[in-house]
């Protein structure tokens, strides 16, 4: 009972900070707030999306940006694991997708996570993303705050809950909430450490209704699906690979359809018990016209134990 309210108290705090950060953007923009902070037009794939200028683009690093329907940051491959009461965790990450097919159809991101085990099988984290296209433009923000748990953890099956809200797009101009859960099986053979993992979620975000002069608003529905398998034949060393995509429910402008985020790969060695490096390859369909892309990502993670500075 004590952990439930725990996370309801984290989760209000954690909406209403990024309601907070929205309504200062823009209040700070003046008069012009409401075409950067409201506007929206078609997308030629699929469902209206914030207004965009000329030249920008999502980033599909690790194929999963397609998935979220929006601009998304760079989330790195694996899976979801709480921290030790106290243990801080520090993960940056900074990748490029559209390698290969010239500076025009590349976007370059960056994405910077903070963690805090806050009790027991509970932490929460704040993420911020920043992505811009190949002629480093056009750049946009993303924030994400969340706090998930494990509710199961036993030797062959694990059960997380998560939830997420965040605001991305032009001004931070578009909020989404997402509730997510994670199954995960891990088996030991002697060729070493295997694992299965199916993530789903539900994303939740608002936008103008499509029509020449309708002002009203719809909520967007993407129920997400990500499985992925993990593979670590000695400590130290870890492999896994993910593919997946997104139901987009009904709305005003498509209807209820699939679409496939693509498929990446990831090599993860960890150098000591508090850095781990992390690498990436990915080939996802650009937003664009849906021609096979591909993308890179590097970076790393670092855990800071409880009572060390």
């Amino acid at each position: 009972m004590e952990t439930a309210l725990t996370l309801l108290a984290i989760l209000a705090a954690l909406l209403w900070a990024v309601l907070r950060v929205r309504s200062r953007l823009c209040s700070s923009r003046g008069p012009g707030c409401a075409s950067a902070c409201g506007g929206c037009a078609a997308s030629s794939g699929g469902c209206a999306v914030p207004e965009r200028r000329p030249g920008s683009r999502t980033l599909p690093v690790l194929g999963l940006a397609a998935a979220l329907g929006a601009a998304a940051p760079a989330h790195a491959l694996g899976t979801i694991e709480t921290w030790a009461p106290g243990a801080a965790d520090f993960e940056s990450n900074i990748g490029v997708s559209g390698l290969g097919g010239g500076r025009a159809r590349q976007a370059v991101g960056s994405d910077l996570q903070l963690g805090y085990g806050i009790a027991d099988k509970v932490s929460a984290y704040l993420g911020l993303g920043l992505q811009g296209n190949g002629f480093l433009a056009d750049a946009e923000p993303a924030v994400r705050l969340g706090a998930f748990t494990t509710v199961i953890d036993g030797d062959l099956f694990k059960l997380d809950l998560l939830l997420e809200v965040g605001g991305d797009g032009p001004g931070l101009s578009t909020l989404h909430l997402l509730p997510q859960t994670e199954l995960n099986f891990d088996f030991t053979t002697a060729a070493g450490k295997l694992g299965a993992y199916l993530r789903a979620g539900l994303r939740l975000s608002g936008q103008r209704r499509a029509g020449d002069g309708d002002p009203s608003w719809e909520t967007v529905r993407l129920l997400q699906l990500t499985p992925g398998l993990s593979y670590i034949p000695r400590e130290g060393h870890r492999f896994l690979v993910e593919s997946g995509g997104a139901f987009h429910f009904a709305c005003s402008q498509e209807p209820f359809h699939w679409e496939h985020a693509g498929v990446a790969v990831g090599y993860n060695h960890v150098v000591s018990p508090q850095l781990e490096l992390i690498s990436q390859l990915s080939v996802a369909p650009h937003p664009g016209d849906g021609q096979a892309v591909v993308g890179a990502l590097v970076g790393f993670i670092a855990t800071v134990p409880a009572g060390r500075p």
